[in-house]
């Protein structure tokens, strides 16, 4: 199995500007100001805040709804701060005894709260893997003209996919047996990449669309992709032996189960999956050797694109799709064999070691899927894995 991370990692620009005026001291009993019925993913990252704060001062924080009247001490304000802006941006600044972190929108929220744990309390967003745990303070001081505005990403999603995650099983196992490794375990992922600003999670191989990994992924704020394989969600590699798989000769087979998977991701933000491979994570026409030429085999994955689209517009009409160009896709691409339909973004592969296959034709508005290590016949994961830089 390959060990894949599907990752664009591009934080927005900091514009940083500290004086000499008195600062602003903070200390365990400084209160948190959070507005009621805050969305869910911004709770949940509340939560975690919560938990860096006890690491550092050693109390949970005080939080209130509003402050009274009659307080002059410090104070922290988190959630959306209901400014326009560019989708996800986010400012820390001072505003008087006041230090706020908020977002335009729902994960700029979430990306606020983290930003002032590690710029302001000192959690590293890899605490938990690097297994560093953050200093214990009595107070900490900001300046008083401190201010961080933070704007859009450079890449509209950005995400992960942790493809071996059979490594995780043995340190984390689903005590319920439903995922490889436990909910627990996939919501410290959740959390890490939401800390290091990412905004999209494959939370599995070869999950089937109602198990509750991606509900899970949901709740945090995350929007849900799936593996090259899963287009629409559909998880391929566990197909029952009796079904015919074959969209060439059944495709109403294959319409019926993406209208399944469609439905079951109903009310979830998707980046939806196309494409067209074989059970198994391989060509379609190891099966159906009949279609033996480029053009032939060109023509059967489009038309099932093309229909995959055709079903998704449908239930969202602005949902966001993307194509990975898996192996024999890029070739493809590059032959002219395969076409994908308007507003689909096609998603280059690497060669497993870094080098894209695009043939210098990717350009602005598709992306890149690499892989920062792959365990294979012909590659070497201890030696050969390639940084994210």
């Amino acid at each position: 199995m390959k060990n894949i991370l599907f990752t664009a990692l591009a934080l927005g620009l900091a514009t940083i500007a500290r004086g000499s005026a008195g600062p602003l001291t903070l200390t365990a009993d400084t209160p948190w100001i959070v507005a009621t019925n805050q969305p869910e993913p911004i709770q949940r990252a509340l939560a975690d805040i919560e938990r860096d704060w006890y690491k550092v001062f050693g109390h949970r924080p005080v939080v209130l709804a509003e402050l009274p009247k009659s307080w002059t001490g410090a104070a922290i304000r988190f959630g959306i701060s209901g400014a326009q802006g560019s989708p996800e941006n986010f400012s820390l600044r001072m505003d008087g005894q006041m230090l706020t972190a908020q977002g335009a929108d729902v994960r700029g929220a979430i990306y606020a709260a983290y930003a002032m744990s590690e710029e302001i309390l000192g959690v590293d967003p890899w605490w938990f893997w690097a297994d560093h745990p953050p200093a214990r303070r009595d107070r900490i001081e900001v300046p008083a003209d401190f201010k961080k505005d933070f704007g859009s990403a450079t890449f509209r999603y950005r995400g992960w996919f942790i493809n071996d995650e059979d490594l995780l099983g043995g340190f984390a196992p689903d005590p319920l047996r439903e995922n490889v490794f436990s909910l627990e375990m996939l919501d410290r992922i959740c959390e890490t990449l939401l800390r290091l600003r990412g905004n999209m999670l494959v939370p599995g191989t070869f999950n089937f669309p109602d198990e509750r990994c991606w509900e899970l992924a949901s709740r945090r704020g995350l929007a849900l992709n799936m593996h090259h394989i899963l287009v629409v969600g559909l998880n391929t590699y566990r197909w029952p032996k009796e079904v015919p798989f074959s969209f060439s000769k059944h495709p109403d087979i294959m319409e019926r189960y993406w209208r399944e998977c469609i439905a079951a991701f109903k009310g979830r933000e998707v980046v939806w999956t196309v494409g067209y491979r074989g059970k198994h994570d391989r060509p379609f026409w190891a099966d159906e050797p009949e279609l033996n030429t480029p053009e032939a085999r060109g023509a059967v994955i489009t038309k099932a694109i093309a229909k995959q689209v055709e079903l998704i517009r449908a239930a969202d009409p602005h949902a966001m799709i993307i194509a990975n160009l898996w192996a024999e896709g890029a070739e493809m691409m590059h032959a002219g064999h395969l076409k994908l339909p308007d507003g689909v973004v096609q998603v280059w592969p690497d060669d497993g070691t870094g080098m894209i296959r695009d043939n210098g034709a990717v350009q602005a508005g598709q992306g890149i899927y690499f892989h920062t290590a792959m365990l294979s016949g012909s590659h070497n994961q201890l030696s050969e894995m390639v940084p994210p830089s």
